[in-house]
């Protein structure tokens, strides 16, 4: 017989948005500075559910940044008709890749 493990599952706020995270989740998302508070609004594993009014507070998400990089190029174009006005801009968004290391419950 096979055990399996104990899926635990969050919803997170990181940086003013919500993420459904797993442990050893890897996630891209907009660049995260190492001092970014994650706040736990929802926690789900095999047992329990748990759901914070508006947060947990007995439930800490540890993440680890992996990189910081920039995303693909997104171009921006002007035109004005008939008077050859025409510019062209770029803009990379920073982001970050981390990893969710640990769910941890009652720390």
């Amino acid at each position: 017989m096979i055990k399996s493990q104990i899926m635990k599952e969050a919803i997170v706020l990181i940086n003013s948005k919500q993420y459904k995270v797993q442990e050893g989740q890897i996630l891209i998302l907009d660049r995260v500075g190492e001092d970014s508070l994650v706040k736990t609004l929802f926690y789900r594993d095999d047992k329990e559910i748990l759901v914070g009014n508006p947060f947990l507070s007995n439930i800490s998400v540890k993440i680890k940044i992996l990189e910081n990089l920039k995303d693909k190029k997104v171009l921006v174009g002007r035109f004005k008709a008939k008077s050859r006005y025409n510019k062209l801009k770029g803009h990379r968004q920073p982001i970050s890749k981390i990893l969710i290391e640990r769910i941890n419950y009652g720390s």
